[in-house]
């Protein structure tokens, strides 16, 4: 018992020497770890090689579409302008056939003319013999009668008049759009302060007055208070309250010019440009 209890020391030994290689040697594992991880690198490799050939399908699909769409939008340009250029000829040829027939009536109206002209004395040849034979009755010419027109020389003043205007016509041929509605824009802005000064003037004027009236000034002077308001008061300047209704009247009327000539000039190019991009978006 005790012999068998007892180890030999040389299989101890070399037990041991194999468990330490089997620790301290990780090359046994390597090539598995590896195989692994070679497999997970294939498999995503392979997955991006399917990745870009579906997308490579899918831009060659739109891309197709889209030439597609483009050959409709030709052929539809195409049938539409072959419809609109027979449309014309038919136009053109119902137009002439027309023409044609209108002048196929005047010429049987002509040719039917003559043959009735002759064909009227035959008819009545037999009402000739029985009626006594009246001398024809040749209708007078009728000249045309001359008409003669006076003239009349122009006086001085007219003729002056007259070149002005032509001289004014031609002056105002070479304005342009822009130079008008500037024109327009200033006078507005001298009409605005032409009736801002007259409406001041009146404001001053009527504050006068009522000084006159409701103060004792003109009494410590010696003069009756009627007598005041007739030095006070100015028929000049109490029509500066209707000359300045004018001159803001006249300011709205060239504002509203202004706005006439100015405005469509600056906006319509730039909504015509939108305008016709959208319809060109929306055919294609």
């Amino acid at each position: 018992m005790a012999d068998a209890s007892i180890a030999d020391p040389a299989t101890e030994s070399n037990d041991q020497g194999g468990a330490k290689e089997c620790s301290t040697n990780p090359a046994a594992s390597t090539p598995t770890v590896n195989k692994d991880v070679e497999g997970s690198e294939a498999a995503m490799r392979a997955a991006a090689v399917k990745r870009a050939a579906a997308e490579v399908k899918a831009a060659a699909d739109a891309r197709a579409a889209a030439e597609a769409k483009v050959a409709e939008a030709r052929r539809t340009a195409d049938a539409r302008a072959s419809a609109e250029a027979k449309a014309n000829a038919e136009v053109k040829l119902m137009m002439a056939e027309a023409e044609a027939a209108e002048r196929a009536a005047s010429d049987a109206v002509a040719t039917a003319a003559p043959q009735n002209s002759s064909t009227r004395p035959d008819a009545t040849h037999g009402l000739e013999e029985h009626t006594t034979h009246r001398p024809a009755v040749v209708p007078a010419s009728r000249e045309p009668v001359a008409q003669h027109t006076i003239s009349i020389p122009a006086s001085p003043g007219a003729a002056k008049f007259m070149g002005t205007m032509s001289k004014v016509t031609g002056e105002l041929s070479t304005l342009e759009t822009n130079d008008v509605s500037d024109g327009l824009f200033a006078y507005a802005k001298q009409s605005k302060d032409a009736a801002r000064a007259n409406l001041m003037d009146f404001k001053d004027h009527i504050l006068d007055i009522g000084v006159v009236l409701f103060s004792d000034e003109c009494r410590e002077n010696g003069l009756s208070r009627r007598a005041a308001l007739r030095q006070t008061i100015s028929g000049k300047k109490i029509l500066k309250l209707p000359a300045a209704g004018l001159c803001a009247l006249l300011a709205l009327v060239f504002i509203v010019l202004f706005s006439v000539l100015h405005f469509p000039r600056k906006y319509v190019p730039i909504g015509y440009s939108y305008t016709k991009a959208k319809v060109g978006v929306s055919r294609m």
